[in-house]
């Protein structure tokens, strides 16, 4: 129950009181009244209490901004609702607009925008139709109306609820619960330009994306069997990506016209509104932060830019939409052949009106400098070594701050460093010098750094350095003293040539801590494949389970292989296209015999294999294919995705690749070749076979402009 209180507000849990009442009941007087007036007493009761009750209502309505109305009827009048349907309506399961929602840089939405949304999740679109305004006030009209004699049947229902609720309201149950259950309706996930004029949308479909069955072993009695959508390598139906645009001044929602079949989209932002990747650093706290939060929201609704790529992921357009006329611009292309292409998102340079966009069409990754509507400038970064990622960008100086690696001569290839450079592409400087792998932090000047520095085989210092990469001071040096105290033994680094005996390879090193340089040890081999990691560490590290392992009585290594990272050359990269099985074992088996050459304490004749997952999958392939199984004596397999032509389509059409090749059946080949004589048939049989062997042109590369096209050489 609930009590009116003076100030018209509803207390729940507490008995409801007449205000009109004594405080004090007299009981001689309410013992005779009792009997004759509790009905008329209860009448009264409830009338005053749903008196105070339509007050408070009126209360609220009057304190409901009249602006939010008026501006959600102004601009949805128009909205075809039959477009506007499809953000809410779910048609057809597995086709609709994702459950969350993005509110934009404030944390909230405007007054329309929130307005609009309740429309789309509800579906309510009758009073916002375009039409005849009487007719549209005169329909309203009927339907308070209604209401209100609706409201009257309630009450009516109310007076008579003891004596009619036995002869109707069972029977009504139960056609109600005979109703199947409505579907439910999502709030679209929509993200709504800076002055509020559209807004976008991503759609998923994957209405068509056949089951893949399991057995439930460890049900009762009996096992069960279990299924869930997912698409396969090469299947014509997958996860499929639509992107929509509203647009508030025309009332239009439409979708973006797709270039290839099942593309993908990625980097979605308005105009020129600055983006950062996922990975970038955190913000920088105080003044400087809230700046740049500031610039990190400055498009309109005109402009809508995003990147698009193929199924496969082997060409990308960074494109241009005019939301108000729907005509999209491709600004820049890119593509590869034979391997698949890796984007990062653009940065923008507001007040130059410039973009940095990143590439490895040279063979390498790199940054180059465009105008914001596409037009090429020049290289930011060149040359046979890797810039990464972006750190910083000062505009009035025209300086890039980034990430890179490969470049300083005699370091692993994989060290990290911190590097600043011109726009112009000159003035190249180091700003973390040392053989090490650098995690380092720009001072919010950008007069300073932090530089954080460690090798497999080094302990973590940190230090202070200068704008120009001079150490000012050490901060700190990890004290290992307890460590070696304990027994403990540091890691091994080396190197090693590929099975091709030109490419440089990395590897490390683990001993028991009891290692006697006298015995003959057994090997065992941590793998993973990748290609989106080579399973090799390169930073100090004791919380692992590979010095354990050597605790047992082995020699445990890591060692790299052509084609496991992104982090060099696009051609070391691409190495494994076409076959993530096999390609990495030749590399394994080259290091480990390289090693046993050149220290007389390993047994080339115990070598053993283990990993997970990927490396669960190589493990098993070592195991399987000659001469592997006969150089690694024993191996240990979990979660391997064995065969890749039912693993998640994505990850294998992406790092394994599918070939596109025309489809001609053989029978057809031979019914058109009959009596031409068996030899002949044959070797047209082989030309085929040759031929489905090199790829079709993917669909769309014949479109590059300012992406040039590289081979699996990383050569243009």
């Amino acid at each position: 129950m609930s009590e009116i209180t003076d100030e018209g507000t509803e207390k729940k849990g507490d008995v409801v009181k007449d205000e009109g009442k004594d405080k004090v009941d007299k009981k001689e007087d309410g013992d005779s009244k009792k009997d004759g007036s509790d009905d008329d007493e209860k009448s009264k009761d409830d009338g005053k209490v749903k008196e105070e009750e339509d007050k408070d209502g009126d209360k609220d309505k009057k304190k409901e901004p009249e602006k939010k109305v008026d501006e959600r009827e102004a601009w949805a009048d128009d909205v075809d609702e039959s477009q506007a349907l499809q953000l809410t309506e779910n048609g057809e399961e597995d086709y609709e607009f994702s459950s969350s929602r993005y509110r934009g840089p404030q944390g909230q939405l405007d007054v329309g925008q929130e307005a609009y949304l309740d429309i789309l999740q509800t579906g309510e679109f009758e009073d916002f139709l375009p039409g005849d305004d009487d007719k549209k006030d005169d329909d309203k009209k009927d339907g308070d109306k209604k209401d209100g004699d609706k409201k009257d049947g309630d009450k009516k229902d109310g007076d008579k609820e003891d004596g009619d609720k036995e002869d109707g309201d069972s029977e009504g149950t139960d056609e109600e619960d005979e109703k199947p259950e409505e579907p439910k309706k999502s709030r679209p996930s929509v993200t709504w330009s800076q002055d509020s004029t559209a807004f976008y949308a991503t759609r998923r479909d994957s209405r068509d994306v056949e089951e893949l069955f399991l057995v439930n072993s460890l049900s009762t009695p009996r096992p069960t069997l279990e299924s869930y959508s997912y698409p396969l390598p090469g299947e014509e139906n997958i996860r499929r990506s639509e992107l929509y645009v509203f647009d508030r001044s025309r009332k239009t929602l439409f979708r973006v016209d797709p270039v290839w079949k099942d593309e993908g989209y990625s980097n979605v932002h308005w105009g020129k509104t600055v983006t950062r990747d996922e990975d970038d650093d955190k913000k920088k706290e105080g003044e400087e932060a809230e700046e740049e939060e500031e610039l990190d929201f400055t498009g309109t609704g005109d402009t809508l830019r995003f990147l698009r790529r193929d199924r496969l992921v082997r060409n990308v357009e960074f494109c241009s939409l005019d939301t108000r006329t729907a005509e999209c611009t491709t600004l820049i292309e890119e593509g590869f052949q034979r391997a698949n292409i890796s984007t990062q998102s653009v940065r923008y340079l507001k007040d130059r009106d410039e973009l940095v966009w990143w590439s490895e069409r040279s063979g390498w990754g790199h940054f180059y400098l465009y105008s914001k509507d596409g037009e090429f400038k020049n290289a930011i970064t060149s040359g046979p070594f890797r810039a990464s990622r972006i750190v910083e960008v000062d505009e009035d100086k025209g300086l890039l701050y980034f990430r890179g690696n490969a470049r300083e001569d005699g370091e692993n290839l994989y060290y990290d460093h911190l590097y600043r450079v011109f726009l112009d592409g000159t003035g190249l400087t180091l700003l973390d010098p040392g053989d090490a792998t650098h995690r380092s932090n720009l001072s919010p000047t950008r007069n300073f750094l932090v530089d954080n520095c460690s090798r497999v085989d080094m302990a973590p210092i940190s230090r202070v350095c200068d704008a120009e990469g001079n150490e000012v001071m050490k901060l700190e040096e990890s004290d290992l003293s307890r460590l070696y105290a304990a027994g403990w033994v540091m890691p091994e680094t080396f190197t090693f040539k590929a099975a091709d005996g030109i490419t440089d390879l990395y590897g490390n090193l683990w001993k028991p801590f009891d290692f006697d340089p006298t015995k003959k040890y057994a090997v065992i081999a941590e793998v993973y494949p990748g290609p989106q990691m080579e399973g090799v560490s390169h930073s100090f590290s004791t919380s692992h389970g590979r010095q354990q392992l050597a605790q047992l009585g082995f020699l445990v290594v890591q060692l790299g292989h052509r084609g496991g990272t992104p982090g060099r050359s696009k051609a070391y990269h691409s190495y494994g296209y076409f076959n993530l099985r096999d390609y990495g074992l030749a590399d394994k088996k080259a290091g480990i015999e390289q090693l046993a050459e050149q220290r007389p304490y390993v047994d080339i004749n115990r070598i053993g294999i283990y990993g997970h997952s990927g490396g669960g999958f190589m493990t098993a392939a070592a195991l399987m294919q000659k001469p592997y199984n006969d150089f690694f004596k024993v191996g240990v397999s979990s979660s391997g995705n064995h065969d890749n032509n039912v693993y998640g389509y994505y990850w294998a059409e992406r790092y394994h690749g599918l070939r596109e090749v025309e489809v001609e059946k053989k029978e057809q080949q031979r019914s058109r070749s009959r009596g031409r004589g068996q030899g002949e048939v044959e070797a047209r049989d082989d030309e085929d076979d040759d031929k489905k062997k090199d790829d079709t042109k993917v669909e769309g590369d014949d479109k590059k402009k300012d992406g040039e096209k590289v081979d699996d050489d990383g050569e243009k």
